[in-house]
């Protein structure tokens, strides 16, 4: 017996599910519009300074002026994740953590110029309801099996490579 992903509306055991949701990612993060200028506000927090991201849920995708896509995240709120002081700090303010997850490391990278022209495009979630014929809101297993497709394919993701990061691909 093959091995099986847990999942609730989703099944990403299935090769055309999984090819559905790149195609709309793909879709979407090609259209002008999706992306965005990244910044690192005060050395802890993201920010896109062109403006507010849609409120609702979705994943993103951070990347540079290469063309690569760096980081793919998850949020029950895509502003709330990438433009506020509490979503977007992920404890670096605590001086006592152990560790620091990746979206800190892309802060340090960002503010050093290490990923020079960063920027974010974004995903709203009724974009892959749509594309996969989902008619409610994802559980969060949904949501974060999604994020983790994307991630394990974002080297095929597009990403501007402009200055302004709100081009299309």
């Amino acid at each position: 017996m093959a091995p099986s992903l847990v999942h609730d509306s989703i099944d990403v055991n299935e090769r055309s599910v999984v090819d559905t949701l790149l195609s709309a990612a793909k879709a979407v993060l090609s259209r002008a519009g999706t992306w965005h200028r990244l910044e690192v506000r005060h050395g802890r927090y993201f920010a896109t300074p062109d403006g507010p991201l849609p409120d609702g849920p979705g994943w993103y995708v951070i990347g540079d002026r290469t063309g690569a896509a760096r980081y793919v995240g998850e949020a029950g709120n895509l502003n709330g994740r990438l433009n506020s002081n509490q979503g977007s700090l992920d404890n670096f303010a605590n001086s006592s953590r152990a560790s620091d997850p990746v979206r800190n490391f892309l802060k340090v990278f960002i503010s050093n110029g290490l990923l020079g022209e960063p920027r974010v495009g974004v995903i709203q979630e009724a974009e892959i309801l749509r594309a996969v014929s989902v008619c409610t809101a994802l559980s969060e297993r949904d949501r974060c099996n999604v994020e983790k497709v994307l991630d394990v394919f974002r080297h095929e993701l597009p990403v501007p490579t402009g200055t302004s990061g709100q081009e299309s691909v």
